[in-house]
């Protein structure tokens, strides 16, 4: 058991930097939404590649070096997008509340 808790440290860790990615880069929570809604469906697409590559019986190192391949790349491109957070987003960026919104649909 103790043998995998490398690996889920790992995964939590690149889940926590992903999300604080997408809180970083908008204020909006309807943005926000959007960003997690991609972010759940390019991973559950991974999960699906990844059970698809366990179908058809993939050899393991396979699996393991796709799957570190693809970490490897997108740390670089986490990081431009790092570099391009600003520290705040208020002063540019207007929030729309949900009920402004429903109130310019009832009109």
């Amino acid at each position: 058991m103790l043998t995998n808790a490398p690996d889920f440290f790992g995964d939590a860790s690149y889940q926590a930097l992903a999300y604080w990615i997408m809180a970083a880069l908008t204020n909006d929570p309807f943005n926000l939404a959007r960003f997690a809604g991609l972010y759940k469906a390019v991973q559950s697409a991974g999960a699906a590649g990844s059970f698809g590559m366990d179908a058809t019986e993939t050899p393991y190192l396979n699996e393991h070096l796709a799957s570190w391949i693809m970490m490897l790349v997108s740390f670089p491109l986490a990081g431009i997008v790092i570099h391009t957070i600003k520290e705040t987003n208020y002063d540019v960026e207007h929030v729309d509340y949900v009920d402004e919104v429903k109130a310019d649909e009832k009109s």
